[in-house]
């Protein structure tokens, strides 16, 4: 069941809220995935009312906790599957359960195109602005991991607190605010989407601990 939050209409996408996120995940830290923007390939959801559309997260969500006959493990949910789990094939009860303890958001308040592919321009990102700022404010998560460069660079909010040494490559560590600039927050970091040549599963998992860890420090 969805915790009913009252979100202001700069919040086109409701964000997914697991059952039991308030009590945390790892060490009972809120984590939040903040993912790029939604595509609409079954064209399901393009042609509805901004009514329903606000729904369109909430339901993509239950989506991949339901997986197809068709469901592929390399796909972006299955690689969200496994990072969450810690496991190379987890079962469909381990996924929930994670899912359950975590919430989801798409920074992009607007439906992209219908392909994966389709070119955001400056509208789409400044059209998540507003709404990052309030899913911060309402849902405060002690950790958030973007997926995606192009989606970290496009966010405007927090300030440098810290490095983490993925792999080879050095991350910014950012306090992102709930509320008062200087206030408590999250500590905020990225990882290449899953969808990216660039994508690492090893990466995925390291980031997710390694920020787990710096937010049971502060």
């Amino acid at each position: 069941m969805q915790v009913n939050f009252a979100w202001s209409n700069a919040v086109k996408f409701w964000p997914w809220v697991g059952d039991y996120y308030a009590d945390g995940w790892i060490n009972r830290r809120r984590l939040l995935i903040l993912g790029e923007s939604h595509y609409d390939a079954r064209k399901e959801w393009i042609d509805k009312s901004v009514e329903d559309q606000r729904n369109i997260t909430i339901e993509t969500v239950k989506e991949w906790l339901n997986p197809a006959e068709d469901f592929f493990p390399n796909d972006f949910y299955g690689k969200l599957h496994r990072a969450l789990t810690d496991r190379k094939n987890p079962s469909e009860r381990a996924v929930r359960g994670q899912w359950h303890r975590i919430a989801y958001a798409n920074y992009v308040q607007e439906i992209v195109g219908l392909e994966g592919r389709a070119r955001k321009t400056k509208r789409h990102w400044v059209s998540g602005i507003g709404a990052f700022v309030e899913v911060l404010r309402s849902l405060r998560p002690n950790l958030v991991l973007v997926l995606g460069k192009a989606n970290w660079d496009n966010i405007d909010c927090g300030f440098k607190v810290d490095q983490i040494k993925i792999g080879n490559t050095e991350r910014s560590v950012y306090h992102f605010p709930w509320d008062t600039p200087k206030g408590d927050g999250a500590h905020a970091s990225w990882v290449y989407h899953p969808t990216s040549s660039k994508h690492s599963d090893d990466d995925l998992k390291s980031m997710l601990r390694l920020l787990a860890e710096r937010a049971q420090c502060s």
